[in-house]
């Protein structure tokens, strides 16, 4: 369930109002002649590069310089935690739950 402070109300109002006004401004745009793209760049060639390294790099060595490896990877420590104690006892509102 969604739930918005008293008050931000007036503000998400707004914000609503502002998103919904571009879309029907998008929306009045004529476009009946205009061709679908599958990409913006659907007519333009591309160029492949061919990529070779130039310096042998050995794994261990590299991972030897690090202090978060694990399992021969790099690690990256946890980033998202929740902020409150009753956001942890309320699983709707844990963002760690889902991690």
């Amino acid at each position: 369930m969604l739930s918005i402070p008293e008050d931000k109300v007036e503000q998400y109002c707004d914000d609503l109002g502002g998103f919904l006004n571009s879309v029907e401004s998008i929306q009045s745009v004529n476009t009946e002649n205009v061709r679908p793209l599958h990409s913006i760049l659907e007519d333009t060639q591309l160029t492949l590069h061919f990529e070779q390294t130039t310096v042998n790099q050995d794994h261990e060595h590299i991972l030897d310089h690090s202090n978060n490896v694990q399992g021969g990877f790099f690690t990256v420590p946890k980033q998202i935690s929740s902020h409150t104690n009753s956001q942890k006892s309320n699983k709707n509102n844990s963002i760690d739950d889902e991690f």
